[in-house]
């Protein structure tokens, strides 16, 4: 699929790349996700942005260490608005990247729970000072 793509076949190597990544069922491929995930397909942005998440949650799922697809889909939540699923899927590996607590306090902070966010922002700080601590 790469091969066509460099050799200026577009359309077919986007077929073979869409079949070796389907966003239902089992996940063959997923550098075929990531492709899939960078490209414009549609004069929509919103659908791009759907067609890039469900590429994105396929690698994620299939990867659980892919932090720049995590970044990514993230940014697109957040671009639409859609805080609670920017916030669980941060909260799924806040023990992997405790530093993303405070991007939830900033999300919480967003949806207008102060308290929360304030609530997150100190676990943060008191987890960096741990870290610092431990790890001078």
């Amino acid at each position: 699929a790469r091969s066509l793509q460099q050799l200026g076949e577009a359309t077919e190597a986007l077929r073979q790349f869409a079949a070796l990544a389907p966003v239902r069922g089992s996940v063959r491929f997923l550098e075929a996700h990531r492709y899939l995930a960078e490209q414009d397909l549609f004069e929509n942005e919103r659908q791009n942005d759907i067609f890039r998440a469900m590429h994105l949650m396929q690698i994620i799922r299939h990867s659980p260490d892919a932090k720049a697809e995590r970044r990514k889909l993230l940014d697109i939540l957040t671009k639409h608005r859609e805080y609670d699923q920017a916030i669980q899927l941060l909260q799924e590996t806040l023990s992997k990247f405790p530093e993303d607590r405070l991007i939830v306090a900033r999300l919480r902070a967003r949806q207008g729970q102060l308290k929360e966010a304030r609530d997150e922002a100190l676990v943060a700080t008191d987890d960096l000072a741990r870290q610092l601590r431990e790890f001078p």
